[in-house]
């Protein structure tokens, strides 16, 4: 028995220190240096880095903060160890007093610059405060925006309205103007284009918007918020862009009539409690983004009225609709909400629903039933298309639904490497039955730009 307790004792031993140098090597420091050329600040007396391995220097960035020094030339510098392995990333940024400056950092749009571990010793290169040498060289950018959209639906009309695009090179003011080739036929004459020179290093991120007829775009590619790019170091060409990200295949393209649904229930609540719905002595209406939004009401005034209003029907029953007039140039996403006399009380500030016309282009469409937001189901927000499900083959077809909407094309193959083919009158449908002819068979849904 001792040389087995021999055995065990010495793997033991040897875990044990196997255990205690993974634990050193993961806790390993690494000496980094840090270097920012500061000569574009001259009112910069202390300069510091600031990161998650010092807690940003808080509370007290004199303290925490690690303390750059001057090596003559504006360059400052200094040394610090950081715990991490090799691959590990460090977030960071300079700062300096006094003003309590932290930069922005062109190459990374103004967020956090960062580091990869190297696993010892390295030196960062040195960069200019915010990314910003005393001499910036120039690139031709291009810029491209589609308004295809806009001129069908009437939003935009070529050769009288402008369009123009602004952004921190030209400090977001009234903007540049794009132009048209107005001799082109069809969507080719809809495309926009400006060439501006847009100083900044190779790398450095630019903001910008394209604004048309004095409004700002939404881009929904960004929620709403700017369009960005990389100077590439030279001149370049920017992707073409639709504006706000709307093809004609988002938008409703002609007068369309759709009909809401709500079921509501006597003795359901408002959403503050204070108005507990009785049909025979309130009423309900709807209000949304195609709808402008009409003022709420406020006890005094608002913008409800018989137009905004839905009817009780069957006569008698629990369920609410009206048929409203969509107009051109909507968004097919239809954001809305329902109302107890003209009050926002169906939900919270800004909780409505989001539901899409799913007919094709023109066609009339039915909303699914809603319920009011304070029953059971809250106000739903859709996704824009999918839900497919392929079902079990039944009386000789397979049953194939999905959410669709105008531009969504089924499509389908009988082999994981061949080629996707559309299945026939299914844009604008949700269900189809493929014959089953035995074998392989895959389904997808496809979106035209």
């Amino acid at each position: 028995m001792k040389p087995l307790m021999a055995i065990s004792s010495f793997r033991y031993t040897c875990l044990t220190a196997l255990g205690l140098i993974s634990a050193a090597s993961a806790h390993a420091q690494n000496p980094v240096t840090f270097q920012v050329d500061m000569t574009q600040q001259p009112s910069a007396t202390d300069v510091f880095v600031r990161g998650a391995f010092n807690n940003w220097g808080n509370p007290d960035v004199y303290a925490n903060g690690l303390w750059l020094t001057n090596n003559g030339s504006g360059v400052y510098t200094n040394t610090v160890d950081i715990a991490g392995s090799a691959g590990n990333t460090v977030a960071y940024k300079f700062f300096f007093n006094p003003g309590d400056s932290w930069e922005s950092p062109a190459s990374t749009c103004g967020n956090d610059r960062v580091l990869t571990l190297a696993g010892g010793a390295q030196t960062l290169p040195v960069v200019y405060w915010n990314d910003a040498p005393p001499v910036l060289p120039p690139n031709d950018v291009t810029f491209h925006c589609d308004m295809t959209a806009q001129v069908l639906t009437g939003a935009f009309t070529n050769g009288v309205d402008e369009i123009r695009v602004s952004g921190g090179f030209n400090g977001w003011g009234g903007g540049d103007l794009l132009t048209n080739n107005p001799s082109l036929s069809g969507p080719a004459s809809n495309i926009y284009t400006a060439v501006l020179n847009v100083a900044g290093v190779p790398g450095a991120c630019q903001s910008y918007k394209f604004r048309s007829k004095g409004g700002w775009e939404s881009p929904a590619s960004t929620g709403g918020n700017n369009r960005t790019f990389q100077l590439a170091g030279g001149n370049q060409a920017l992707a073409l862009v639709y504006y706000n990200d709307a093809t004609p295949c988002d938008l409703v393209q002609v007068d369309t009539l759709v009909t809401f649904v709500v079921h509501m229930t006597n003795g359901t609540p408002s959403s503050d409690g204070s108005i507990i719905f009785d049909k025979t002595v309130n009423n309900l209406y709807l209000n949304g983004e195609f709808l402008g939004w009409w003022a709420w009401n406020d006890g005094i005034t608002g913008g409800h009225g018989p137009q905004n209003q839905l009817t009780n029907h069957p006569i008698g029953s629990d369920y609410f609709q009206q048929t409203f007039t969509i107009p051109p140039g909507k968004s097919l996403n239809t954001i809305y909400k329902y109302s107890i006399d003209g009050f926002d009380n169906e939900a919270g500030f800004a909780v409505n629903h989001g539901r899409y016309i799913r007919s094709l282009s023109g066609v009339p469409y039915t909303m699914p039933q809603d319920r009011f937001g304070t029953n059971v189901a809250p106000p739903l927000v859709e996704a824009s298309f999918g839900s497919l499900v392929v079902a079990s083959p039944a009386g000789g077809n397979i049953p194939v639904t999905w959410s669709g909407r105008q531009c969504v094309t089924l499509q389908t193959k009988d082999t994981i490497t061949g080629s996707w083919q559309n299945v026939s009158a299914t844009e604008g449908t949700s269900a189809t039955n493929w014959p089953n002819s035995g074998g392989n068979r895959f389904f997808r849904l496809q979106k035209t730009p």
